[in-house]
């Protein structure tokens, strides 16, 4: 919500639905963040796997032991994508079922299903 939609709803009376709605609005626009933030983490992360292998197989005079440093680092970022994606994937859940249960409340009768 924008801070100029903000101050026009100050002062004023909301009812339950339009409380519902902008709640509504709130968790949408979260997992439309949740996705972008994801989507750029991955594209993040398969520019450093694809540079850190080219890197690897194209220079003939690397030493065994940078090989291993240059694997371990990847190893590392690949452990740490996991651990995001994870908490990516639990936050996304969240708003999700968040969407769910308000979609029931606000349409009981439309039967829109997930």
């Amino acid at each position: 919500m924008s801070v100029k939609a903000s101050l026009s709803l100050i002062g004023k009376k909301m009812n339950d639905n339009d409380n519902l709605k902008e709640i509504y609005s709130q968790h949408w626009q979260h997992i439309r963040h949740i996705e972008n933030e994801r989507l750029a983490f991955t594209s993040f992360y398969l520019a450093i796997l694809a540079a850190g292998l080219a890197y690897m197989f194209k220079s003939d005079s690397l030493e065994i032991w940078h090989k291993y440093i240059i694997v371990l680092f990847l190893l590392f970022l690949s452990v740490l994508g996991f651990h995001i994606m994870v908490r990516v994937i639990v936050t996304f859940w969240y708003h999700y079922t968040e969407l769910k249960r308000i979609t029931s409340t606000l349409c009981p009768k439309r039967g829109i299903r997930f």
